[in-house]
């Protein structure tokens, strides 16, 4: 009987045909967790992956190899690339990256052209080809590279043409330290290593030379898979400190950061320019938000995101799929995802008791004054010797000019010159100047490779007289010194130590280190171009984010310097500002001209900030308004005019005593003692011309003084006599040099806000940022926090950010800032209380490292629009105290911070942006009339006792 139809087995269907996906690389490469984790992910109904044998690829005849539809193949060190196309070429594969442009990612000159080509952005650069038959002029100085015309200054990288010799060098200015960091594979926990007597660029090879771009010292890498697809992630840059920072796992840190849309537009301009679906290349996000790409890399594997492994193995297998025409989506498909934690809600408490759990550290602003520092000198010598004035003629053609002598090879020829002189001739002056120069490594018999010490030594020839278009004399200048010593950066360094461990609200600054390790802090260090003022932000820096090695490649990477900074951050002002300070130092010089008593009986026990007596009087006839410190100082020392005098005494007998028992030994920094002896009579001369006392030179007498205690006293075994000269200088500096700033309110209040104003401005700029105000973008680099990314990195609290932004100035601009702030205009908004404004006003110096920190907390007990929800912390450190140190001391000095004012945020703000009445025309007219009738009521107390040649208020 037939069976009926319901009773039919059903149809057999056809099992549909697996794509062969061939896999052509090194076994390294294959066998990669990487690798396996991404095509373990690709469907098994729908691919057959083929794994070609490492020996059959170097082995094996390309008909022998497997026959698949799709080939991976990609070029590592090893590979024979030739053979794979040749493979191509013979059995037609669907090639996911294109074979022949491979051999552009082989040469560095090629993949910058490529780039260009395709409109990428590339750091500025030339080559160096010395493997083709090509004629180039390369010309090298102290601080630049110049190849067939074109300038490339330090600090610069030195790239090998061939892209895999990864021995790369950056070379370093010599105003950041010079020599190199040599960058290589890594080894162990170490990634470069600083050469500081390096300084050169190779000689045999091929090279490219191209700016370094400051990028806050991070590198992006970023993974494309097709034109769309994106995944980055940042991590610290070798060119730091050259430590590799790895997790539990041993893998290096890195954490994905977000792209932004230029970004992702270069990503889609390189697939279309190499034709390399998956593909790794590097970024150089520089600190305007510009973004340079710096390497393309080929097929580059992510070494740990399940989330890159599930998107790039999707986006492959949809290639894969429309390999033959049709249209696909190249985007990643969508897959449920927990939810992402809330930003700001449901906040762990903090453990630092400055910050209770309801209040979130929002921003940290520092303005730091310079370490210790060398003394500044000066040799100065007329000559008309034939073989000096013909220097001259060979470095300007024209004979009224000056010259100067900057490059290390020029100051050589210069002391080989006067080697030749004083072979003839033993011209004290010029012996001491080549004494200089050897003692700096500029001398030629120093055994130097290729470069300067770090010393800021220049050379001026200055025209003198001259005959028919001819130099016949001229005068020789000599400047040196002014930079950080070795123990000012040991304190820079331990202040950023501190700074780590007290004023982020986290047990012993690990907080802080992990939240700038994950991109959570966003950090800028800015300073002025004075070589002691960035050296001291590079150390410190060194100490803030417990970096090791040298501090010069710190300096190149992460301090930043440009025009505005500079403008911010040096002594300036208008015109009036630099008129209100010439008046009040004339003020100063002519009131301590005046032979009058400032002390008298009654002067033991009282306060000189309060005192009533007509002693206390006369003191507010030099400081009107104090501060405190100064009145103190000026009580102390009785009469002006009279301690000026025991001052030129007692250094006269100083440097007479010294003299009779010279030193063999050389002094701090090689110095000789002739040297050294004859700057301390230099200015002795400069302090008193038997006219007049000079008051600019007491803190300079100070410096000199303080300097010798820490670095020199050992050497030279001063006597007791050194300790009654450094008291002296001490209480005449602690009464002189504040007032270089303003001797009466009024007139200080309005030229520090001159000074200080593009500084105010930024701090208050700084301020709202952090608040959200702003439309600036915030972090430089954004941490990505997809919930699956935030769970392989294990960040917790991928919300909290901070923003810091650290300043480095000099002592005026510090002094200006804390004058703005205390020194409120009448009727206006105080910022400071009045236990903050009388400490203050009683520390008699803001020494080396002195700062300022503001603190911005937010207070979430708060309503959203509250005033109250953001206040400001200010805290003030007067800095190292003056100690005899030696520079080997180990110990620096601690650097107590007093809390200068405690505000909210918008009141501060307020007081910043105010105009403060600083653009008044009558402004000097007022200061100079008010400083004249001061010191006329002086005189008129000394009963004529002037002394004489001090002119009235000269400016």
């Amino acid at each position: 009987m037939p069976a009926t139809p319901d009773a039919r087995p059903p149809p057999r269907l056809a099992t549909p045909k697996r794509t062969t996906l061939g896999v052509c690389a090194m076994a390294k490469k294959t066998q990669s967790k990487p690798m396996r984790e991404i095509l373990s992910r690709l469907p098994g109904d729908a691919f057959e992956v083929v794994i070609f044998e490492e020996s059959v690829i170097l082995e094996a005849a390309v008909e022998a190899w497997p026959v698949v539809e799709c080939l991976i193949a990609f070029h590592s060190a090893g590979f024979p690339l030739d053979k794979a196309i040749q493979y191509a070429k013979l059995r037609k594969p669907f090639v996911v990256n294109d074979l022949r442009r491979q051999h552009l990612l082989r040469d560095r000159r090629l993949v910058y052209a490529t780039l260009a080509r395709a409109g990428v952005p590339t750091p500025r650069h030339v080559c160096v080809n010395r493997d083709r038959d090509v004629e180039q002029t390369i010309e090298e100085s102290d601080d630049a590279i110049v190849v067939d015309g074109v300038k490339i200054e330090k600090p610069f990288v030195e790239k090998p043409v061939d892209s895999d010799d990864h021995n790369i060098r950056v070379y370093y200015p010599t105003s950041a330290g010079g020599g190199c960091k040599r960058l290589f594979r890594k080894v162990g926990n170490q990634s470069s290593k600083y050469e500081p007597d390096l300084h050169s660029i190779r000689r045999e090879g091929s090279y490219l030379y191209e700016e370094f771009v400051d990028t806050q010292g991070t590198d992006v890498k970023v993974y494309s898979v097709g034109p769309y697809y994106g995944h980055a992630e940042a991590r610290k840059s070798p060119t730091l400190d050259g430590v590799v920072l790895r997790g539990a796992d041993g893998k290096e840190l890195r954490y994905p950061v977000i792209l932004s849309w230029v970004e992702k537009d270069v990503a889609f301009k390189i697939y279309h320019a190499f034709r390399q679906t998956v593909c790794g290349f590097d970024i150089l996000r520089t600190h305007d938000g510009a973004c340079l790409v710096c390497d393309v890399n080929g097929w580059s594997f992510v070494k740990k995101s399940r989330k890159y492994y599930d998107d790039c193995a999707a986006l492959l297998a949809a290639i894969l799929r429309g390999r033959d025409g049709r249209i696909v989506d190249m985007r990643p498909p969508p897959r449920e995802v927990p939810p992402s934690p809330p930003k700001l809600l449901g906040r762990p408490p903090s453990p630092s008791p400055l910050a209770p759990s309801r209040r979130e550290l929002r921003c940290v602003i520092a303005v730091v004054r310079h370490g210790d520092r060398t003394p500044k000198r000066k040799l100065k010598v007329k000559t008309a010797h034939p073989l000096i004035v013909q220097i001259h003629r060979d470095k300007c053609k024209t004979p009224k000019k000056e010259v100067k002598l900057k490059e290390s090879k020029d100051l050589r020829a210069f002391s080989s010159t006067l080697k030749a002189i004083l072979l003839k001739d033993d011209v004290d002056a010029f012996r001491k100047i080549r004494e200089v120069l050897k003692s700096h490594k500029l001398d030629d018999e120093e055994e130097l490779l290729g470069g300067v010490f770090f010393s800021g030594c220049k050379l001026q020839l200055k025209p003198l007289k001259w005959e028919d278009d001819a130099t016949t004399e001229v005068q020789v200048v000599l400047k040196w010194g002014g930079v950080l010593t070795e123990l000012g950066a040991q304190h820079a360094t331990a202040l950023g130590a501190h700074f780590r461990r007290h004023m982020y609200p986290t047990t012993g600054g690990q907080g802080l280190l992990r939240l700038h390790a994950t991109f959570r802090h966003d950090l800028k260090i800015r300073t002025s171009d004075e070589g002691r003022v960035m050296k001291t932000g590079a150390a410190f820096t060194k100490g803030l984010l417990e970096l090791e090695g040298e501090i010069s490649p710190i300096l190149v990477s992460l301090i930043h310097r440009g025009r505005s900074d500079v403008h911010m951050l040096d002594r300036a002002g208008n015109h009036e500002a630099q008129e209100l300070l010439a008046l009040s130092k004339a003020h100063v010089s002519r009131c301590f001209q005046v032979d009058v008593e400032l002390r008298g009986p009654d002067s033991d026990d009282e306060d000189a900030a309060s005192s009533d007596s007509k002693f206390a009087q006369r003191r507010r006839f030099v400081a009107p308004d104090g501060p405190d410190s100064v009145l103190r100082a000026l009580r102390d020392l009785g009469n002006p005019l009279r301690a000026l005098r025991d001052l030129y005494d007692e250094m006269s007998a100083f440097i007479d005593k010294v003299s009779l028992r010279p030193c063999t030994e050389l002094l701090y920094m090689g110095e000789s003692f002739g040297v050294w002896l004859d700057s301390w009579k230099c200015i002795r001369k400069e302090f008193y011309d038997d006219k007049e006392y000079d008051l600019s030179k007491i803190p300079e007498i100070f410096d000199k003084l303080r300097f010798d205690a820490r670095h020199n006293a050992l050497t030279l075994n001063f006597d007791a006599g050194f300790n009654i000269l450094v008291k002296k200088a001490s209480t005449l500096s602690q009464a002189v040099a504040p007032l270089e700033f303003g001797s009466a309110a009024e007139p200080r209040r309005q030229a520090a806000w001159h000074v200080s104003r593009a500084l105010l401005d930024k701090i208050s700029f700084d301020l709202r940022t952090a608040r959200g105000d702003t439309e600036d973008s915030g972090l430089h680099f954004q941490l990505d926090d997809h919930p699956e990314h935030l769970a392989d990195s294990e960040i917790k609290s991928h919300w909290r950010a901070v923003r810091s932004r650290l300043y480095f100035t000099s002592e005026s601009h510090l002094h200006a800032l804390l004058d703005a702030l205390r020194l409120n205009e009448h009727g206006t908004e105080s910022v400071v209380d009045d236990a903050g404004r009388r400490w203050l006003s009683a520390v008699p110096e803001l020494s080396y490292l002195s700062h300022v920190v503001f603190r911005l907390w937010e207070d979430t007990s708060f309503d959203t629009n509250a005033e109250g929800r953001y206040s400001v912390e200010v805290q003030v450190s007067p800095g190292t105290p003056f100690v005899p140190l030696e520079a080997s001391d180990e110990a620096p000095p601690t650097l107590p911070l007093h809390s200068f004012a405690r505000v909210s945020s918008a009141a501060l703000e307020r007081y910043l942006g105010g105009t403060h009445g600083v653009n008044s025309e009558e402004n000097v007219a007022r200061a100079r009339a008010l400083y004249e009738g001061l010191a006329d009521s002086l005189e008129a107390c000394a009963g004529g006792g002037v002394l004489r040649g001090v002119a009235r208020l000269k400016v």
